[in-house]
């Protein structure tokens, strides 16, 4: 047996996703403009209902 665990710190968006969605999980990568103007590479997921994104706030 293997259980997913994410502390709420890095990681915590990809194994949500994994674990709703096992490896048919989507994570989508961005270039946003972060806060204090500069470029940041962000991730978030696609849940299997395809209605809910898990979101990682930086």
């Amino acid at each position: 047996m293997t259980l997913l665990l994410a502390d709420g710190g890095e990681g915590t968006v990809e194994t949500l996703v994994q674990a709703k969605n096992g490896t048919d999980g989507e994570l989508v990568k961005k270039e946003v403009v972060g806060h204090l103007k500069e470029k940041v590479d962000v991730i978030y997921g696609i849940l299997c209902d395809e209605k809910t994104a898990v979101i990682e706030v930086l």
